[in-house]
């Protein structure tokens, strides 16, 4: 959560918001926390172990270069039905919001 939003840092440092009890990578687009409320750790299972959760937008808890579960298996039935059609209520009766995927493509 610094101001540069470089990735340099990413899994080698984690951001911690006192206020807001999530940790993030240090790129993560959320706003940008008061210093004084920010704590730092090495690790998430550290983050975790203080009562930290790992927050939604930048995902701590994922690898980056990794292919989440919902996007694997959408492209392996995709694969086996090119025709096939996945419309927004699919993706809600999986509990996938649509702009997950979207995003996921995007980047």
């Amino acid at each position: 959560m610094t101001d540069t939003k470089d990735t340099l840092h990413d899994s080698i440092v984690y951001d911690a918001v006192k206020t807001t009890g999530i940790f993030c990578h240090p790129s993560c687009s959320a706003r940008t926390p008061k210093p004084e409320n920010v704590s730092f750790y090495d690790s998430t299972r550290e983050a975790l172990q203080n009562g930290f959760r790992p927050c939604k937008v930048c995902r701590p808890m994922e690898k980056p270069d990794r292919t989440p579960g919902y996007i694997t298996s959408l492209i392996k039935e995709l694969h086996q039905n090119p025709y096939l059609k996945i419309k927004v209520d699919d993706l809600k009766g999986r509990a996938v919001k649509p702009g997950q995927v979207e995003n996921w493509f995007k980047k």
